[in-house]
């Protein structure tokens, strides 16, 4: 068995920060050409192993502008608990899984989620004992499965789904590394597609992180923030500070100061209004 608590004690992000963090989670793209290729790479039949690698490669470049937005929580999602998506980003900062709640909270939920993880690995362990190939590719597509619903705890559930995910897929790779006996590639993060020039802001540079921020904050642009936050800066020759343009994205109030322009998140409010208008028929 795999022991959830040692690995998250030991893990850095914990001992940063309370946060359980994976490199390898992070810089992994979820769809159906990277669970093909990883599959590939563990394939015992190295012609097989050639042709599914020719094959898949040839369809990355098309594939990963954002692979991962499914990953996201939807408007749906966290508007079950929170006015606002600001509202959720600052929960979800706070939110810890096993540090900082009451010590049975963090025994519960340490249950939940090694019961959980122990099902997928009993299931492993059954289709190895005939095929290991088998078994791995089991354990491939479950890496890739956003999984939810694991707490009890609703609004929990919907903040720690990242960390809890980031556990788990590190937990199937090392039970992959045992059965197969065989290393991962290391994951590698794309770079930004940066154009040769980079444009120019002609206004107030607070304008710039407001704008992309009310956006966010009215459920207009899903996605991660962090990301955007990261091409914006490489798009941009004249971006704010990575500190500045975080506060303008976010729409931080600090000691009752406005860390963005006000004055341009009333002069959305009506613009907001009319692209909301818009969605919502485009959904009907």
């Amino acid at each position: 068995m795999i022991d959830i608590r040692e690995i998250y004690r030991n893990n850095e992000g914990v001992k940063k920060d309370n946060k359980y963090s994976s490199p390898s989670y992070s810089m992994q793209i979820f769809n159906k050409t990277y669970i093909n290729l990883e599959k590939a790479f563990y394939n015992p039949d190295i012609i097989q192993k050639r042709e599914e690698l020719r094959k898949w490669t040839k369809k990355i470049e098309s594939v990963w502008v954002n692979a991962n937005k499914h990953r996201e929580p939807t408007p749906e999602e966290w508007g079950k608990y929170f006015a606002h998506f600001l509202d959720y980003i600052e929960a979800d900062r706070n939110e810890s899984l096993f540090l900082g709640v009451d010590v049975w909270t963090s025994i519960k939920r340490e249950t939940e989620l090694q019961i959980y993880l122990d099902d997928k690995l009993k299931e492993a362990d059954k289709k190895a004992e005939t095929d290991i190939y088998e078994a791995i590719c089991y354990l491939i597509d479950q890496k890739h499965t956003y999984h939810r619903d694991i707490l009890d705890e609703g609004r929990a559930d919907l903040l720690l789904r990242n960390e809890i995910n980031a556990i788990i897929f590190d937990c199937l790779q090392i039970k992959i590394n045992e059965i197969s006996q065989k290393q991962p590639p290391e994951p590698q993060p794309f770079a930004p597609i940066i154009p040769k020039k980079p444009f120019k802001w002609n206004s107030n540079k607070q304008t710039l992180g407001t704008l992309f921020g009310v956006l966010f904050n009215r459920g207009i642009i899903e996605g991660n923030a962090s990301d955007f936050q990261a091409q914006i800066l490489a798009l941009f020759e004249n971006a704010p500070a990575k500190t500045t343009l975080a506060d303008n994205i976010n729409l931080k109030v600090s000691d009752g100061r406005a860390k963005y322009c006000e004055n341009t998140e009333v002069l959305l409010k009506d613009w907001i209004t009319f692209l909301k208008e818009k969605t919502t028929k485009t959904k009907k």
